[in-house]
């Protein structure tokens, strides 16, 4: 894990108020905890993405094989593409996000084509939190400035 090594000049201006530049810059005291919170949320993200892939191995021998063309489909995507996502996410952060989000987001398109009703509950938007939250990660670093970054393993 990198070190962060904090200015202690780095809390305020002289004129005691906050700055813009001092939230921006990664070795501000005030950086630390984005810093952390990012680190949190990555292996938060990692481990969530463990589970759901076991709870996805588990349950695929109970829906295998599909039976029709149209389950075929609805399974590449979820668990299929979502999966793919997850693994992905573990070295190459923003890609394995954009693959979840846009396998889910197929998910969603394909199953109200082929089934006329897009799927009721929110536990595929539960099953693939862990995937979209390398995106968050993404979205934070990006906001913090140029020093912040979100790293893969």
């Amino acid at each position: 894990m990198a070190r962060v090594r904090v200015k202690p000049e780095s809390y305020a201006r002289p004129g005691g108020r906050l700055s813009r530049a001092n939230l921006r810059d990664p070795t501000s005291a005030l950086a630390m905890p984005t810093h952390c919170l990012l680190i949190a949320l990555q292996w938060v993200g990692r481990g969530l993405s463990l589970i759901v892939l076991g709870l996805f191995a588990m349950m695929l021998p109970d829906g295998w094989p599909p039976q029709s063309p149209s389950e075929w489909v609805l399974m590449a995507f979820f668990p299929g593409g979502v999966a793919l996502g997850m693994i992905l996410a573990w070295r190459r952060a923003v890609l394995g996000g954009i693959v979840t989000l846009a396998s889910l987001g197929a998910f969603y398109i394909a199953a109200r084509v082929l089934g006329g009703a897009f799927p009721s509950g929110g536990w595929f938007l539960v099953f693939a939190s862990p995937g979209l939250l390398p995106l968050l990660c993404w979205t934070i670093a990006r906001h913090q400035g140029p020093g912040v970054r979100v790293r893969s393993r």
